[in-house]
């Protein structure tokens, strides 16, 4: 037997992994536990590796069972899709989705993502929230939320992440930077998390501490300092010569863009939207 010929077992799977407990996965989806562990077991048998670890806590997936996990859960919201597709029209998509993000993303990006969606599903709604990415994780896993585009790292095992684009920050300075003006440091919080920077911080005596990139962006370019920022928002400035790296060959701290949701979320308008999001931002950014 293969794995193919066991694919409803996956749906049992997966729910025992996002509700943590086989307590907890048989009330949600109104199988019996003893039904739970048994497809466990075959799952475990046919494939000829642990998946789960049981505790008083609950369920640990080993390395084997996340794997299974991921995979499994793509192949259920592509079902789900499928589905979906087949017995409904476009227009028949609707409700409200509320998509966290940051304010560089909200700007550049959603705009023509949003009107792209209206026109292939008019009877959804579609809001933004924008905020700092630990609030919108925070919102997330209180329900508040949909879905997230943030900075960062998640570590909640209640949601589900995928990096988008690896970047980091580096220091620039404009053409217009002036010798008073080169002890300025014009940074973003997150640039500084690392204690690598510190030391580099050190050659500064004035600190500008700005809540969005555009604002450090703007500064940078009008020459009141030294900028911190990722690549991928100088990099506009840089082709124009506007810009240019103080460090070239360094790399600082990591600022990667990351989509999450929660592992719970079982809404086909959702995973549309987040799957739409995900494929559009690999192309916006250069993927």
């Amino acid at each position: 037997m293969r794995l193919r010929d066991h694919i409803e077992k996956l749906n049992y799977f997966v729910a025992c992994v996002e509700h943590g407990t086989l307590r907890k996965a048989s009330a949600a989806i109104g199988v019996g536990q003893p039904q739970l562990t048994k497809v466990i077991k075959q799952l475990e048998d046919l494939l000829e590796t642990q998946l789960i670890i049981r505790s008083r806590q609950g369920i640990t997936t080993t390395k084997d069972g996340q794997l299974l996990y991921d995979e499994g859960k793509r192949i259920l919201r592509s079902v789900d899709k499928l589905e979906f597709s087949l017995n409904q029209s476009n227009e028949e998509l609707n409700g409200e989705i509320t998509i966290g993000t940051y304010d560089s993303i909200s700007r550049y990006f959603f705009p023509d993502f949003i009107k792209y969606m209206n026109s292939l599903f008019p009877k959804l709604s579609i809001s933004l929230y924008t905020s700092r990415s630990d609030d919108l994780l925070s919102k997330l896993r209180k329900g508040k939320i949909d879905f997230a585009v943030f900075v960062g790292k998640n570590k909640s095992r209640e949601l589900e992440s995928k990096v988008v684009y690896e970047d980091h920050f580096c220091f620039y300075q404009s053409n217009k930077l002036e010798k008073s003006f080169t002890k300025s440091l014009i940074y973003f919080p997150s640039a500084l998390e690392e204690d690598s920077m510190k030391e580099m911080t050190k050659n500064f005596s004035v600190f500008h501490n700005c809540m969005n990139l555009e604002t450090v962006l703007s500064l940078t370019s009008s020459g009141l300092g030294v900028g911190l920022l990722p690549t991928k928002v100088a990099q506009e400035q840089i082709l124009s010569g506007k810009l240019k790296h103080i460090y070239p060959s360094q790399k600082f701290t990591p600022h990667n863009v990351s989509i999450a949701k929660s592992k719970k979320s079982d809404s086909i308008e959702v995973n549309i939207v987040y799957d739409e999001v995900l494929r559009f931002l690999n192309i916006w950014l250069g993927h």
